[in-house]
């Protein structure tokens, strides 16, 4: 079996993920109880997406009945 592993985010992604979590921190002013677990819910509502995989479908002729030119 072979494993392939894709990476979700690049650096510049992931960094700009944390700073707009601090930021949000930030304009909320929790206190300081919760001020970990709002930062780690921030980080993955922000960075959180969903990935859909499609198989596209038969176009529905031959290959043998397309014209070539």
């Amino acid at each position: 079996m072979r494993r392939i592993e894709h990476q979700h985010n690049t650096r510049e992604q992931a960094k700009a993920y944390l700073e707009t979590a601090l930021e949000l921190v930030a304009e909320l002013e929790v206190t300081d109880d919760l001020r970990v677990p709002c930062f780690e819910k921030a980080v993955d509502l922000v960075a959180g997406k969903q990935i859909m995989f499609e198989q596209p479908q038969p176009i529905g002729l031959s290959l043998d009945q397309l014209k070539r030119g």
